[in-house]
């Protein structure tokens, strides 16, 4: 049924100008992943590409044809195509989500060429399955007519129940419930790595800035999968207020799909910004080269001044007292008078190493600890990397 006419005018509103701004983005998107060089080479890239490319076709067709019902064959071709580009994303979002399980979970896999084209076969044929069913049993299911109106009024669709819920409603929620478990074990993931990492510097709380990040995080992990579909399976409810309420929460996230992907993932990519201020700005980016270039050579005048301050100790002094005051002095236990004593000058700076047996066992030590720190930073960065960059 039509619902009242202050709800249409809203939805209609909501709908056109979200969607807009949708196709909008999403082109945006698919420009920023293919233009540079950096971006278009990540796995992550090739699955929001052709994410972004079926939601285009589908907005796109909704746009031009979602009333035409006047015209049968234009209307049942319009509804054909809604219907096959609303599951192919879905079929991506699905694929999004095993992505970002394999990359954040599993951390330590790869995406091979024959992965991707297989995945990609998969996505963008299986949905033909139901579409090929509907038009088998009858091709006017794409055709809907309002019962409460008089006029020739509806929309290109699926409007027979029966068939939307076995045809399109049901895919959809499986693959629904599927994301909304891989979110879960992301979400998990990701709230554990960042409490670990916190125990590790030896921080309690976090910033507000790590709190907004994780919070924006966690919602574009959310408009990628496309959870706020969630509010469409609630439209079913039989109570007016509560179902247009639900409805225009539904036609709200869902029309400003593409617009949230561009603002999360090009807009807030910090990757993605220096890519195009790396083409539209190339002076600052030579200017902070300049910059950074000189802070290195500071650097380096400063190492050499160093190492000569500490060959000086090395050829003049056998005591720790006359290192340098820009070295640190080291604190090392007396070697006992059994111990053969080899040479007692320090190998290098800041890791002083003797022959001596008990030294070398707390090197050993320091050493396997640093190994240790090491592979969890490595996690850590490979997380972080994909968690900023690639999503």
């Amino acid at each position: 049924m039509v619902p009242p006419h202050t709800v249409t005018v809203a939805l209609e509103i909501v709908s056109y100008v979200g969607v807009s701004l949708s196709l909008l983005g999403l082109v945006l998107t698919i420009l920023t992943l293919l233009i540079f060089k950096s971006l278009r080479q990540r796995d992550a890239s090739k699955f929001h590409i052709q994410l972004c490319l079926s939601l285009i076709f589908m907005l796109i067709v909704f746009v031009v044809g979602i009333d035409r019902v006047s015209v049968r064959a234009g209307c049942i071709t319009v509804g054909v195509l809604i219907h096959y580009f609303a599951l192919v994303s879905w079929m991506w979002m699905g694929a999004e989500a095993v992505l970002m399980f394999k990359k954040i979970v599993v951390v330590f896999s790869n995406i091979t060429i024959k992965y991707l084209l297989v995945l990609s076969v998969i996505c963008w044929t299986l949905p033909l399955l139901p579409i090929i069913i509907v038009l088998s049993i009858k091709e006017d299911y794409y055709i809907t007519f309002y019962s409460n109106t008089n006029d020739q009024v509806g929309f290109c669709f699926l409007g027979h129940l029966t068939v939307f819920l076995t045809t399109f409603l049901v895919p959809v929620f499986l693959i629904l419930i599927f994301n909304l478990v891989m979110y879960i074990l992301i979400l998990r993931v990701l709230i554990l790595h960042t409490v670990r990492k916190k125990q590790r510097q030896g921080k309690s709380t976090m910033t507000p800035s790590e709190a907004v990040k994780m919070i924006l995080s966690f919602t574009g992990i959310m408009f990628l999968l496309g959870l706020t579909w969630i509010f469409g399976i609630f439209t079913f409810i039989s109570e007016p207020g509560v179902s247009y309420t639900l409805q225009f929460l539904f036609a709200f996230f869902n029309a400003f799909q593409g617009f949230f992907i561009f603002i999360f993932f090009v807009v807030l990519s910090s990757d993605a910004r220096a890519a195009w201020k790396s083409l539209l700005c190339p002076w600052s980016i030579e200017n902070k080269q300049k910059t950074s270039k000189c802070h290195l050579s500071s650097d380096k005048k400063t190492m050499i001044d160093k190492k000569s301050d500490f060959s000086d100790f090395s050829k003049n002094s056998s005591d720790y007292s006359s290192l340098p005051p820009s070295l640190p002095t080291p604190f090392l236990p007396s070697l006992s008078e059994n111990e053969n004593r080899v040479d007692a000058t320090p190998k290098s700076i800041g890791d002083i190493e003797f022959k001596g047996a008990r030294i070398t066992r707390r090197s050993t030590r320091k050493h396997t600890h640093h190994i240790e720190e090491v592979k969890l930073d490595f996690f850590d960065s490979d997380t972080d990397d994909y968690f900023e960059n690639d999503f």
